[in-house]
């Protein structure tokens, strides 16, 4: 079993794309949660090693999940994921008892790139199947 990921985000689509695309590259996917409150109880109950957060959910939103599962585990694995590039950002905590954070874009060499990429042509793929590729800007698409 790889590394044990939750995905939060409130589009049910957006969930079934990350999670097939997680899973499709050596990832287990073993949560799945709409809101804050999905997510820090399937963190307790899961214990996963990653937690994917959706970049394009408000800020606060964004914030109040991170704070609260830091709050869990200080080291905890938090990414946020933007269908919007897309990119994928590592989120660390200046002090794990504060509710400051370092928001920096990943090293080239990082596992996730391989995640990003993957899952901007899933995401592609689908829009094509709609006709709503045009949408998309081809160098930010993969």
């Amino acid at each position: 079993m790889g590394k044990k990921v939750l995905i939060l985000n409130n589009r049910s689509l957006m969930r079934k794309m990350i999670v097939r695309t997680f899973n499709n590259n050596g990832y287990t996917v073993v949560g799945e949660a709409r809101n804050i409150s999905e997510a820090v109880a399937a963190y307790k109950n899961l214990n996963p090693d990653l937690v994917i957060i959706d970049a394009e959910m408000a800020y606060s939103y964004r914030i109040k999940a991170i704070e609260l599962i830091y709050s869990l585990n200080a080291r905890a694995g938090i990414a946020l994921l933007s269908i919007l590039g897309p990119k994928v950002f590592i989120v660390d905590p200046v002090d794990p008892v504060s509710d400051d954070f370092i928001i920096s874009r990943l090293p080239e060499d990082h596992p996730l790139l391989i995640i990003e990429k993957e899952f901007s042509k899933s995401l592609l793929n689908y829009l094509n199947s709609l006709n709503y590729a045009s949408f998309i800007i081809p160098s930010q698409a993969g």
